[in-house]
């Protein structure tokens, strides 16, 4: 029985017909996967084996001329490249060849009548229920937020309500949602105080939904889609609907409530940074930031608050800027009132 050391080969007798070598004196470290696969790459190879308590590999080569060989260049090359003192490893011819077992063989396809395969026989697989549908699995709309809401059963129109009360005009709503993927027009109707914008598609008002809330917009998916009379649409005038069909949750006249008086005609134009110097940013930093975005005018920073206000052109201009704002990383809002320049 081999052990973890290798024989001195002048106790052993010639065994020139032997095809088998012992391999040992390995590192410590060895793992024993690499310990067999130390011969498989030299010629004449055929199998080896790994005694897993004492770390010794038996590897079976093709001819004896293979196996001495394999011996003289085991024992003469270093295992390990990146330790200079290491040497050989310590290699001689075994006393008898290593037996190499055949792995068992699959049961062979059996071929019924005409040459066809039969395959054997299996049990019945048992039925099962099948999955109950998904309740909305509707693909991310190219290049726009997913919409993740319940389905829209086609509506193709979004409808934002009491504009006075959130700070907006029509003008400023048609110029948000214009710029929208999709948009088609903007109906406007002074009894609710209301705008309906139609897209071409139930997708592009769903995504238009989700970028109006991050503009400030409380705006949600119409009940119906807003049928044309004519041919028409686009960025412009907003157009009339004095025959647009009211809405259940939206019939009542909105409360008297008197419209902020802070705010221009077109409703906040300002963006409130907060907290600049988390976000990794300086004062001038967020200056150069919205200096190129369409609109700007001035920025102010509140050292008290660590914040900057951004003022742009009207609330339209701003709510771009906020949109683009988000897309770059920063945190920011709509300011609670426009801010006022002196000049």
């Amino acid at each position: 029985q081999v052990g973890g050391t290798v024989p001195s080969s002048t106790s052993r007798p010639p065994a020139m017909s032997v095809t088998t070598i012992v391999i040992a004196g390995f590192p410590a470290d060895a793992p024993m996967r690499e310990r067999k696969n130390a011969a498989r790459l030299l010629a004449g190879f055929e199998s080896a084996h790994c005694n897993l308590k004492s770390g010794t590999v038996f590897a079976k080569f093709d001819t004896p001329e293979s196996a001495q060989a394999a011996v003289d260049f085991l024992s003469t090359n270093p295992y390990d490249m990146d330790d200079e003192g290491a040497g050989g490893l310590k290699c001689e011819l075994a006393k008898r060849d290593l037996e190499v077992r055949d792995t068992p063989q699959k049961k062979p396809v059996a071929f019924g009548k005409g040459g066809a395969l039969t395959a054997p026989a299996m049990a019945p697989m048992p039925r099962m229920a099948p999955a109950p549908a998904p309740f909305y699995s509707a693909p991310a709309y190219s290049g726009q937020p997913a919409y993740t809401g319940p389905p829209a059963s086609g509506v193709d129109t979004v409808a934002v309500t009491k504009i006075s009360l959130q700070g907006w005009t029509p003008e400023s709503v048609n110029d948000l949602f214009g710029n929208m993927p999709g948009f088609v027009v903007c109906q406007y109707n002074e009894r609710i105080d209301g705008c309906f914008v139609k897209f071409n598609n139930a997708r592009a008002a769903a995504a238009a939904v989700q970028k109006g809330g991050a503009a400030g917009v409380q705006a949600q998916l119409a009940k119906r889609s807003l049928e044309l009379e004519g041919k028409g649409g686009g960025k412009g005038a907003v157009a009339p609907a004095p025959s647009y069909p009211s809405y259940d949750s939206w019939s009542a006249a909105p409360p008297a409530k008197k419209p902020r008086t802070d705010a221009p005609a077109g409703g906040v134009d300002t963006l409130a940074l907060m907290k600049v110097s988390s976000q990794g940013l300086t004062p001038d930093g967020v200056a150069a930031t919205f200096a190129n975005m369409t609109g700007y005018v001035t920025y102010q920073h509140n050292e008290r608050i660590d914040g900057c206000f951004i003022k742009f052109t009207d609330a339209a201009a701003a709510a771009r800027a906020k949109l683009q704002a988000a897309s770059l990383g920063l945190e920011v809002e709509l300011a609670r009132r426009s801010l006022q320049v002196i000049n």
